[in-house]
């Protein structure tokens, strides 16, 4: 018998299916109501690069940069779903989803990390 207080999410990342994972109703604005499905737009090159659906629920668009394009503030993660103020969303990634992310974040510490000035000897 299903939870009808969880949603399922299905995780699709550059055209992949990644996985499904559940969701409880969320509260916002003292309301409790159903997550909604996420875009993922990259605002350089204009691709919707990765959706999580929630099935019968509409889209927020998040303007997130894709893998392909640096964003120009160095705290960004290009390619990473994770969303800062979304513990809950994080925390309910799928495995598939979560060992995409150890990749796209230490390809961008890696990057990060021989990019900056400190050890270069700048000041």
């Amino acid at each position: 018998m299903s939870n009808p207080l969880l949603h399922n999410q299905d995780f699709w990342v550059e055209g992949k299916f990644l996985g499904r994972s559940s969701r409880p109703l969320e509260l916002v604005h003292g309301r409790y109501i159903a997550p909604q499905s996420m875009a993922y737009f990259c605002p350089t090159c204009g691709d919707v690069w990765a959706r999580v659906v929630v099935p019968g629920e509409e889209f927020a668009v998040w303007s997130m940069y894709c893998r392909k394009h640096q964003p120009p503030f160095r705290l960004c993660v290009a390619g990473s779903l994770r969303l800062d103020w979304h513990r809950e969303f994080n925390e309910s990634f799928p495995r598939e989803v979560l060992l995409r992310e150890v990749l796209v974040h230490a390809d961008w510490a890696e990057k990060d990390y021989w990019r900056s000035d400190l050890l270069r000897g700048s000041n």
